[in-house]
Protein backbone atom coordinates (compact mmCIF):
# COMPACT_ATOMS: atom_id res chain seq x y z
CA UNK A 1 0.00 0.00 0.00
CA UNK A 2 1.37 3.45 -0.82
CA UNK A 3 0.12 6.07 1.66
CA UNK A 4 1.26 9.24 2.48
CA UNK A 5 0.18 10.83 6.06
CA UNK A 6 -3.58 11.32 6.31
CA UNK A 7 -4.97 14.09 7.32
CA UNK A 8 -8.71 14.79 8.79
CA UNK A 9 -11.54 15.63 6.36
CA UNK A 10 -14.55 17.32 7.21
CA UNK A 11 -17.50 15.80 7.66
CA UNK A 12 -19.05 14.61 4.83
CA UNK A 13 -22.27 16.04 4.47
CA UNK A 14 -20.54 19.51 3.91
CA UNK A 15 -17.64 18.10 1.14
CA UNK A 16 -16.89 19.98 -1.47
CA UNK A 17 -16.53 18.35 -4.36
CA UNK A 18 -14.01 20.50 -6.13
CA UNK A 19 -12.55 22.90 -3.83
CA UNK A 20 -9.08 22.44 -1.57
CA UNK A 21 -7.69 18.60 -0.62
CA UNK A 22 -9.41 15.65 -1.33
CA UNK A 23 -8.23 12.35 -0.29
CA UNK A 24 -8.79 9.56 -2.81
CA UNK A 25 -8.64 6.36 -2.44
CA UNK A 26 -7.15 4.48 -5.33
CA UNK A 27 -8.66 0.79 -6.11
CA UNK A 28 -6.75 -2.05 -8.16
CA UNK A 29 -8.58 -5.14 -8.97
CA UNK A 30 -9.11 -7.55 -11.61
CA UNK A 31 -11.49 -10.81 -12.01
CA UNK A 32 -9.93 -13.71 -10.65
CA UNK A 33 -11.27 -16.01 -13.09
CA UNK A 34 -10.76 -14.10 -15.96
CA UNK A 35 -7.83 -11.89 -15.68
CA UNK A 36 -3.97 -12.15 -14.31
CA UNK A 37 -2.66 -9.94 -12.06
CA UNK A 38 -1.47 -7.02 -14.52
CA UNK A 39 2.29 -6.20 -14.43
CA UNK A 40 1.78 -2.57 -13.15
CA UNK A 41 2.95 -2.08 -9.38
CA UNK A 42 0.89 -0.10 -7.52
CA UNK A 43 4.11 1.86 -6.50
CA UNK A 44 3.70 3.32 -10.03
CA UNK A 45 0.35 3.64 -10.45
CA UNK A 46 0.69 5.73 -7.08
CA UNK A 47 3.04 7.96 -9.26
CA UNK A 48 1.13 7.88 -12.18
CA UNK A 49 -1.86 9.28 -10.34
CA UNK A 50 -1.81 11.16 -7.11
CA UNK A 51 2.19 11.65 -6.47
CA UNK A 52 2.63 15.55 -6.30
CA UNK A 53 6.18 15.37 -7.70
CA UNK A 54 5.92 13.86 -10.78
CA UNK A 55 5.01 16.80 -13.18
CA UNK A 56 3.11 13.94 -15.14
CA UNK A 57 0.82 12.92 -12.42
CA UNK A 58 -2.72 13.34 -12.73
CA UNK A 59 -2.30 15.51 -9.20
CA UNK A 60 -0.54 18.14 -11.00
CA UNK A 61 -2.73 18.42 -13.94
CA UNK A 62 -5.51 18.48 -11.61
CA UNK A 63 -3.71 21.45 -9.70
CA UNK A 64 -2.56 22.98 -12.45
CA UNK A 65 -6.46 23.13 -14.33
CA UNK A 66 -7.89 24.61 -11.28
CA UNK A 67 -4.85 26.93 -10.03
CA UNK A 68 -4.10 25.41 -7.05
CA UNK A 69 -7.70 25.40 -5.88
CA UNK A 70 -7.90 21.31 -5.99
CA UNK A 71 -5.38 18.47 -4.96
CA UNK A 72 -5.67 15.18 -4.50
CA UNK A 73 -3.44 12.54 -1.83
CA UNK A 74 -4.26 9.06 -0.70
CA UNK A 75 -3.87 5.58 -1.50
CA UNK A 76 -3.45 3.12 -3.93
CA UNK A 77 -4.18 -0.49 -3.14
CA UNK A 78 -2.40 -4.21 -4.43
CA UNK A 79 -4.28 -5.27 -6.68
CA UNK A 80 -7.50 -7.26 -5.46
CA UNK A 81 -9.03 -10.50 -6.93
CA UNK A 82 -12.40 -10.03 -7.10
CA UNK A 83 -15.33 -12.79 -7.32
CA UNK A 84 -16.37 -13.42 -11.08
CA UNK A 85 -19.89 -12.94 -10.29
CA UNK A 86 -20.08 -9.74 -11.85
CA UNK A 87 -19.18 -8.13 -15.33
CA UNK A 88 -18.36 -5.52 -13.08
CA UNK A 89 -17.69 -5.72 -9.65
CA UNK A 90 -20.23 -5.13 -7.21
CA UNK A 91 -18.72 -1.96 -5.38
CA UNK A 92 -19.62 -2.55 -2.40
CA UNK A 93 -17.58 -6.04 -2.99
CA UNK A 94 -14.59 -3.91 -3.82
CA UNK A 95 -15.07 -1.47 -0.74
CA UNK A 96 -14.78 -4.30 2.03
CA UNK A 97 -11.94 -5.92 -0.67
CA UNK A 98 -10.08 -2.37 0.42
CA UNK A 99 -10.87 -1.76 3.73
CA UNK A 100 -7.94 -3.00 4.94
CA UNK A 101 -5.99 -0.51 3.44
CA UNK A 102 -8.34 2.46 3.26
CA UNK A 103 -9.59 4.45 5.83
CA UNK A 104 -12.66 5.63 4.75
CA UNK A 105 -13.60 7.95 7.24
CA UNK A 106 -11.06 10.48 5.57
CA UNK A 107 -11.22 9.51 1.89
CA UNK A 108 -14.13 11.69 -0.03
CA UNK A 109 -13.56 9.95 -3.55
CA UNK A 110 -12.68 6.11 -4.93
CA UNK A 111 -10.96 5.65 -8.20
CA UNK A 112 -11.69 2.23 -9.48
CA UNK A 113 -9.92 0.74 -12.20
CA UNK A 114 -9.75 -2.80 -13.80
CA UNK A 115 -8.58 -4.38 -16.99
CA UNK A 116 -11.42 -5.73 -18.94
CA UNK A 117 -9.48 -8.37 -22.37
CA UNK A 118 -12.75 -8.15 -23.50
CA UNK A 119 -12.53 -4.84 -24.79
CA UNK A 120 -11.08 -3.44 -27.40
CA UNK A 121 -11.04 0.06 -25.72
CA UNK A 122 -11.08 1.61 -22.63
CA UNK A 123 -14.44 2.32 -20.93
CA UNK A 124 -15.93 4.33 -17.52
CA UNK A 125 -18.12 5.74 -15.25
CA UNK A 126 -18.29 8.70 -13.32
CA UNK A 127 -20.44 10.42 -11.08
CA UNK A 128 -20.30 13.33 -8.84
CA UNK A 129 -23.42 11.81 -6.60
CA UNK A 130 -21.58 10.19 -3.21
CA UNK A 131 -23.11 7.43 -2.42
CA UNK A 132 -23.14 5.04 0.86
CA UNK A 133 -21.43 1.86 1.38
CA UNK A 134 -20.58 -0.24 4.47
CA UNK A 135 -16.99 0.19 5.81
CA UNK A 136 -14.75 -1.05 9.19
CA UNK A 137 -15.63 2.94 9.85
CA UNK A 138 -18.57 2.55 9.35
CA UNK A 139 -21.50 3.88 6.48
CA UNK A 140 -19.63 6.28 4.03
CA UNK A 141 -20.80 8.71 1.28
CA UNK A 142 -18.19 8.01 -1.41
CA UNK A 143 -18.12 9.64 -5.09
CA UNK A 144 -17.34 6.81 -7.53
CA UNK A 145 -15.24 6.76 -10.77
CA UNK A 146 -14.42 3.53 -12.68
CA UNK A 147 -11.92 2.83 -15.36
CA UNK A 148 -11.24 0.28 -17.36
CA UNK A 149 -8.10 -0.74 -19.92
CA UNK A 150 -7.32 -3.74 -21.87
CA UNK A 151 -3.90 -4.70 -20.63
CA UNK A 152 -3.14 -6.24 -24.07
CA UNK A 153 -3.56 -3.59 -26.21
CA UNK A 154 0.31 -1.72 -25.41
CA UNK A 155 1.80 -0.15 -22.46
CA UNK A 156 -0.99 1.42 -20.55
CA UNK A 157 -0.32 4.88 -18.16
CA UNK A 158 -2.52 6.46 -16.26
CA UNK A 159 -0.59 9.59 -15.98
CA UNK A 160 -0.41 12.36 -18.67
CA UNK A 161 3.26 11.80 -19.70
CA UNK A 162 1.55 9.93 -22.80
CA UNK A 163 -0.46 12.80 -23.71
CA UNK A 164 1.90 15.70 -23.29
CA UNK A 165 4.82 13.82 -25.08
CA UNK A 166 3.82 11.31 -27.99
CA UNK A 167 -0.29 10.65 -29.54
CA UNK A 168 -2.59 10.14 -27.94
CA UNK A 169 -4.45 6.35 -27.62
CA UNK A 170 -7.77 5.88 -25.69
CA UNK A 171 -6.52 2.49 -25.13
CA UNK A 172 -4.53 3.34 -22.54
CA UNK A 173 -6.67 5.05 -20.17
CA UNK A 174 -5.12 8.43 -19.45
CA UNK A 175 -7.43 10.60 -21.44
CA UNK A 176 -10.33 8.51 -19.81
CA UNK A 177 -9.10 9.02 -16.24
CA UNK A 178 -9.54 12.61 -16.68
CA UNK A 179 -12.88 12.32 -18.32
CA UNK A 180 -14.36 10.56 -16.03
CA UNK A 181 -12.97 12.53 -13.19
CA UNK A 182 -13.97 15.55 -14.89
CA UNK A 183 -17.62 14.16 -14.41
CA UNK A 184 -17.76 13.80 -10.58
CA UNK A 185 -16.45 17.18 -10.05
CA UNK A 186 -19.88 18.40 -8.82
CA UNK A 187 -22.93 16.63 -6.91
CA UNK A 188 -24.90 17.12 -10.14
CA UNK A 189 -22.29 15.68 -12.02
CA UNK A 190 -20.62 17.89 -15.07
CA UNK A 191 -22.07 16.78 -18.43
CA UNK A 192 -20.39 16.91 -21.40
CA UNK A 193 -19.78 19.54 -22.68
CA UNK A 194 -21.10 20.47 -26.51
CA UNK A 195 -21.14 22.21 -29.45
CA UNK A 196 -23.80 23.39 -32.44
CA UNK A 197 -22.84 21.59 -35.76
CA UNK A 198 -25.98 23.19 -37.76
CA UNK A 199 -29.62 24.21 -37.18
CA UNK A 200 -32.38 24.08 -39.70
CA UNK A 201 -32.21 27.27 -40.82
CA UNK A 202 -28.15 27.47 -41.08
CA UNK A 203 -27.68 29.68 -38.47
CA UNK A 204 -25.37 29.33 -35.24
CA UNK A 205 -28.69 28.62 -33.04
CA UNK A 206 -32.50 29.08 -32.97
CA UNK A 207 -34.99 29.34 -30.24
CA UNK A 208 -38.06 28.00 -30.05
CA UNK A 209 -40.74 29.50 -26.67
CA UNK A 210 -37.27 30.50 -25.66
CA UNK A 211 -35.28 26.90 -25.85
CA UNK A 212 -32.65 25.97 -27.96
CA UNK A 213 -34.79 24.25 -31.10
CA UNK A 214 -34.43 20.74 -30.63
CA UNK A 215 -33.79 19.79 -34.80
CA UNK A 216 -30.65 21.76 -34.04
CA UNK A 217 -27.46 18.87 -34.37
CA UNK A 218 -25.16 18.90 -31.23
CA UNK A 219 -21.99 17.00 -30.59
CA UNK A 220 -19.03 16.82 -28.01
CA UNK A 221 -17.09 19.47 -27.89
CA UNK A 222 -13.08 18.38 -29.21
CA UNK A 223 -11.05 20.74 -26.93
CA UNK A 224 -12.06 19.80 -23.37
CA UNK A 225 -11.98 16.38 -21.51
CA UNK A 226 -15.03 16.04 -20.77
CA UNK A 227 -15.97 16.00 -24.32
CA UNK A 228 -13.72 14.34 -26.30
CA UNK A 229 -10.40 16.99 -26.16
CA UNK A 230 -7.14 16.65 -24.55
CA UNK A 231 -6.01 19.62 -23.01
CA UNK A 232 -7.71 21.67 -19.60
CA UNK A 233 -11.47 21.67 -18.64
CA UNK A 234 -13.09 24.74 -20.34
CA UNK A 235 -13.90 28.14 -18.83
CA UNK A 236 -17.35 27.44 -18.36
CA UNK A 237 -16.82 24.65 -16.07
CA UNK A 238 -13.91 26.17 -14.37
CA UNK A 239 -16.78 28.70 -13.54
CA UNK A 240 -18.92 26.52 -12.48
CA UNK A 241 -16.34 24.69 -10.03
CA UNK A 242 -15.09 27.79 -8.55
CA UNK A 243 -11.20 27.54 -10.15
CA UNK A 244 -10.89 30.80 -11.61
CA UNK A 245 -8.95 33.15 -9.31
CA UNK A 246 -10.04 37.16 -8.90
CA UNK A 247 -9.16 38.95 -12.07
CA UNK A 248 -9.36 35.61 -14.16
CA UNK A 249 -12.97 36.64 -15.35
CA UNK A 250 -14.32 39.95 -17.10
CA UNK A 251 -17.30 40.11 -18.18
CA UNK A 252 -17.85 42.62 -21.24
CA UNK A 253 -20.20 45.56 -20.94
CA UNK A 254 -18.15 48.08 -23.50
CA UNK A 255 -16.48 47.96 -26.61
CA UNK A 256 -12.95 48.89 -26.25
CA UNK A 257 -9.81 46.88 -26.11
CA UNK A 258 -9.27 43.76 -23.92
CA UNK A 259 -5.78 41.10 -23.04
CA UNK A 260 -6.44 37.96 -22.93
CA UNK A 261 -3.52 35.65 -20.89
CA UNK A 262 -3.06 32.16 -21.45
CA UNK A 263 -5.72 29.49 -20.19
CA UNK A 264 -2.59 27.58 -18.95
CA UNK A 265 -0.90 30.15 -16.94
CA UNK A 266 -2.32 31.55 -13.08
CA UNK A 267 -2.44 34.70 -13.72
CA UNK A 268 -4.00 37.31 -15.77
CA UNK A 269 -7.50 37.26 -17.57
CA UNK A 270 -8.41 34.21 -18.48
CA UNK A 271 -11.90 34.42 -20.00
CA UNK A 272 -13.58 37.17 -21.45
CA UNK A 273 -17.00 36.80 -21.26
CA UNK A 274 -19.13 38.85 -24.12
CA UNK A 275 -23.15 39.00 -23.83
CA UNK A 276 -24.31 36.61 -26.80
CA UNK A 277 -27.90 36.42 -26.03
CA UNK A 278 -31.08 37.36 -23.88
CA UNK A 279 -33.57 34.66 -22.78
CA UNK A 280 -36.67 34.31 -21.48
CA UNK A 281 -36.37 33.32 -17.58
CA UNK A 282 -38.33 30.24 -18.09
CA UNK A 283 -36.46 28.20 -15.27
CA UNK A 284 -35.73 25.52 -18.14
CA UNK A 285 -31.97 24.54 -17.79
CA UNK A 286 -31.98 23.78 -21.66
CA UNK A 287 -32.06 26.72 -22.87
CA UNK A 288 -29.43 28.77 -24.49
CA UNK A 289 -28.91 31.26 -21.60
CA UNK A 290 -28.82 27.93 -19.39
CA UNK A 291 -32.00 29.76 -17.22
CA UNK A 292 -30.03 32.68 -15.82
CA UNK A 293 -32.08 35.27 -18.75
CA UNK A 294 -28.38 35.58 -20.40
CA UNK A 295 -26.03 33.95 -22.95
CA UNK A 296 -22.62 34.46 -22.90
CA UNK A 297 -19.76 33.41 -25.26
CA UNK A 298 -16.88 32.65 -23.29
CA UNK A 299 -13.03 33.50 -24.59
CA UNK A 300 -10.06 31.69 -24.10
CA UNK A 301 -6.86 31.89 -25.04
CA UNK A 302 -5.07 28.54 -26.04
CA UNK A 303 -1.38 28.14 -26.09
CA UNK A 304 0.99 25.16 -26.69
CA UNK A 305 1.64 25.76 -22.55
CA UNK A 306 1.44 23.45 -19.83
CA UNK A 307 -1.92 20.80 -19.73
CA UNK A 308 -3.31 22.47 -22.93
CA UNK A 309 0.12 21.26 -24.97
CA UNK A 310 -1.99 17.93 -25.77
CA UNK A 311 -4.35 20.65 -27.65
CA UNK A 312 -1.92 20.98 -30.23
CA UNK A 313 -0.44 17.56 -30.75
CA UNK A 314 -3.60 14.63 -30.15
CA UNK A 315 -5.08 14.04 -33.65
CA UNK A 316 -8.31 14.79 -32.08
CA UNK A 317 -7.05 18.84 -31.39
CA UNK A 318 -7.95 21.37 -33.45
CA UNK A 319 -4.65 21.66 -35.00
CA UNK A 320 -5.11 18.21 -35.59
CA UNK A 321 -1.24 17.11 -35.89
CA UNK A 322 0.33 14.19 -34.76
CA UNK A 323 3.51 14.55 -32.94
CA UNK A 324 6.01 12.90 -34.31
Amino acid sequence: IIQPPLVTIPNPTAWSHSLGEQNVGVILYYVKERETVPNKTSQEIYSEILDDQNPYSFNSFTKEVSYGKMSLRGVVTPWLPISSSYRQADIQELVTAADPYIDYSKTKRLILIYPRTDLDYAHGIGSGKPQVYQTDEGPQGLVIVMISFNPQRGNYDFSRKPQLTYTNDNATGYNLLAHEFGHSLQPSSVAHPGFLLSCPDGKPYKLINGILDPACIIDLDITDQIGVGYGHYNSVIKEKLGWFLPGHVTEIKNSGTYTLNSFADRGGIKVLKVPRVICPVTGNINDPCGGDGVGWYYLEYRTDKGQDHALFYSPNGPMGTPRN
